[in-house]
Formats: structure tokens, C-alpha cells, sequence
């Protein structure tokens, strides 16, 4: 088992792991910036119901994202089509930009990806990105101020 871990979560407690939130994130509708739904989106907000027959761009199988996706796509009145599945948010951005799917990507992604439009879900799907520990593990000297260096960092992220 691993020292430590940074991950996305929805979890304020676990009964094996101990978190630290380090940021709240935003999960996002991503539309290729000539895709021809981006003026209704733009006027009425982001209306899945809208997206009937285009190529959706999912997280991997089984990951906590793929979760929020899932109960995203359970709420609709059809039945999405799945392109396919990746674990990469660059990969997912760039098939968006390429007019190859749609896809569900953090808000926080947004200034690295181009050719991509994100907008906010209603209602909002949040979840926290966190470190994660097992409570079982007595933490090590490196490994305490790795995680003193991250809350750090997230600190400052906040204040700039």
C-alpha cells in the first residue's frame, strides 16, 4: 500500500483513509470550440438534452470520476453513446478539440486545453481533490513534509 496518495474524492471520512482536502474541483461539459450547440449553451447554460447522438469521451472504468459521470448520464432520457474510455485529461481534451466527442473534464483543466469549451453543469457536480493516507500507517519524517509542501501549495493557489 502506498504512503500517500493524491486523489479525487467525494468522501469527507473513510474508515481505512485519512484525507486532507487540498482544493474543491468542478466537473465540467467540454465541447469542441466549433461545435454548433456552444451559442443555445452560451444563452441557456449547458443542456444535456441537447447532446442526443453525440460521441461522449468518459473516464476509465471504475474510476471516481466515471462515478460522477455515470450518475451525470443516468438522469438523461437517452441512452449516451460511448466513444470511449480514457484516463487522460490531455487525451480527452484533445479528442474534444478534434471534433471526436464530448466529455466531462475539471474545471482546473481548462487554461492547458485548447480548442475546448467548458461549461458548468447544472446542478454543479463538485468533488474534492484530497490526500489521501491509511489511518493504519505511522507517517513518515519525508513523507509528513510532502504533505506540509502540498497544503502549502494548495494555500497559495488559493490566494493567487
Amino acid at each position: 500500500m502506498a504512503d500517500l496518495a493524491v486523489a479525487a474524492t467525494g468522501e469527507a471520512a473513510h474508515t481505512m483513509l485519512e484525507f486532507l482536502p487540498l482544493r474543491e474541483e468542478e466537473l465540467m461539459l467540454a465541447l469542441s470550440v466549433s461545435h454548433p450547440l456552444i451559442p443555445f449553451f452560451e444563452q441557456h447554460g449547458a443542456d444535456l438534452s441537447q447532446l442526443s447522438g453525440e460521441s461522449f469521451i468518459l473516464n476509465q472504468h471504475n474510476s471516481f470520476v466515471r462515478t460522477l459521470e455515470r450518475n451525470i448520464l443516468s438522469g438523461l432520457s437517452f441512452a449516451p453513446d460511448i466513444r470511449c474510455e480514457i484516463s487522460d485529461i490531455n487525451a480527452s481534451g484533445n479528442m474534444v478539440a478534434n471534433g471526436k466527442g464530448i466529455a466531462f473534464l475539471p474545471r482546473s483543466a481548462g487554461g492547458q486545453l485548447h480548442g475546448c469549451r467548458l461549461f458548468s453543469l447544472k446542478p454543479q457536480v463538485t468533488f474534492q481533490i484530497a490526500i489521501a493516507y491509511p489511518k493504519s500507517n505511522a507517517l513518515t519524517r519525508p513523507v509528513r513534509d510532502l504533505i506540509l509542501l502540498l497544503l502549502k501549495q494548495a494555500e497559495n493557489r488559493q490566494t493567487a
